[in-house]
């Protein structure tokens, strides 16, 4: 989270818990004016408050100050006493749909997703207009794999709010994951009329063009969207599938080149480029159009992984965990976006989750090495050597020549 964002959040905490402690003495001392008592009550003096007893707070003033010490425990990076006063505050007021919410967002994080999603729709049974519950709604719903619900939650999203442009991104990626590609395009259509520069509006609208083998379409799309960002390596590397299945490989082979020059240990790039080179025979070129055509498939994981870069690039490391974790609960295997999801936790300084994450990439997987570089870089910033070296010898076992990677402005976007 940027430093910015993190003073403004405390210094609002701060601003609160005076507003609250103030309540509570104003609270507290309400029979002040009723009289100390008289000399009668006895030698050691007048009884408090005039002998009456102590106005009892109301469980939204408890549900307050839980939820103040939570916001404070997440800006110091304690989520672990985030989590409790939390879950604290929900107990004190069970009917605050907002912090319902906020419950399932840590639950988000965390990867518990059943747990969030019963929360989320305790929210919106006590707020059905609660944009953000129904939107949380549909994505744990999403990667729990019930496609249906979630495209009823965006839809109703749609009606309650209908510029909220990420129910119309995720829409239409469930339609294109059904196979209706004609109707993707219409709703990213509509998208980018609410916002004529959404850069993945128009990325989609030609991802699922090429789909319906609109090739046309998906070229003015992206030279829109090269036009938005014109040095996106994910825009470039679409592009240049799409030039060679117009049959136009000389482009596309200038597009890879390109890459390469910002990025020239990409693997990726280079594997393609010599896969054009030798790809002499019409069977190979055909398998090689089939292995194009599944590069592009649309699925609201694949959207989510982009956004949760998004948010990474922007500083929004809590915004980033959420995306990643909800792709790994429909993708448990998706070790890519598990490498990313470690790094988010070093960012947010939960090394111990980190440390975790990146221990479930197996060694089969081209991130290993890369992981194991991380955690080596963790363990030393822990002055725990042993385990520094230890890892720092798995990840060169594995790649002798790695260099450790991060998430890249270039590399994503």
């Amino acid at each position: 989270m940027p430093a910015s964002s993190s003073r403004s959040r405390l210094s609002v905490a701060r601003y609160l818990i005076a507003t609250a402690v103030t309540i509570t003495m104003f609270a507290g001392c309400s029979h002040l004016n009723k009289g100390h008592g008289s000399a009668s009550n006895g030698a050691i003096g007048a009884k408090p408050f005039g002998g009456l007893p102590p106005t009892e707070l109301p469980p939204s003033a408890y549900a307050m100050g839980a939820y103040l010490k939570a916001e404070v425990a997440t800006d110091n990076g304690d989520h672990e006493e985030a989590f409790r006063d939390f879950e604290a505050a929900v107990k004190y007021d069970p009917h605050n749909a907002a912090l319902r919410v906020k419950l399932a967002d840590l639950y988000v994080r965390d990867g518990r997703l059943k747990d969030a999603l019963a929360q989320v729709q305790e929210a919106i049974a006590l707020d059905p207009g609660f944009v953000r519950g129904r939107l949380l709604d549909a994505g744990i719903s999403s990667a729990l794999g019930d496609d249906a619900a979630a495209t009823e939650q965006y839809q109703k999203v749609i009606e309650l709010s209908p510029k909220t442009q990420e129910a119309y991104l995720f829409l239409g990626t469930l339609a294109a994951k059904q196979g209706d590609y004609v109707k993707a395009a219409q709703i990213f259509d509509k998208l980018i009329a609410l916002d004529p520069n959404s850069f993945l509006g128009y990325y989609y609208a030609g991802r699922v063009s090429i789909d319906a083998g609109r090739y046309t379409d998906a070229d003015r799309y992206y030279e829109k969207a090269l036009s938005l960002s014109p040095q996106s390596q994910l825009l470039l590397l679409d592009v240049a599938v799409l030039r060679e299945l117009e049959g136009r490989p000389k482009e596309a082979i200038a597009i890879y080149r390109r890459i390469l020059q910002t990025d020239p240990n990409n693997d990726e790039v280079r594997k393609r480029l010599a896969e054009i080179s030798t790809d002499d025979n019409k069977l190979n070129a055909a398998v090689a159009e089939v292995q194009k055509r599944e590069q592009l498939i649309t699925t609201p994981a694949d959207t989510r992984t982009k956004i949760g870069l998004l948010f990474f690039e922007r500083g929004d490391f809590d915004r980033a965990a959420t995306e990643f974790n909800l792709v790994l609960g429909s993708e448990p295997n998706n070790y890519r976006v598990r490498y990313y999801l470690g790094i988010v936790y070093t960012e947010l300084n939960e090394n111990e989750k980190a440390l975790a994450t990146f221990e479930l990439i197996p060694e089969s997987d081209s991130h290993y090495a890369e992981a194991r570089l991380q955690e080596a870089n963790i363990y030393d910033k822990q002055h725990d050597t042993e385990h520094a070296i230890s890892k720092l010898q798995d990840a060169l076992r594995a790649r002798p020549n790695t260099r450790r990677r991060r998430i890249t402005r270039a590399r994503s976007y």
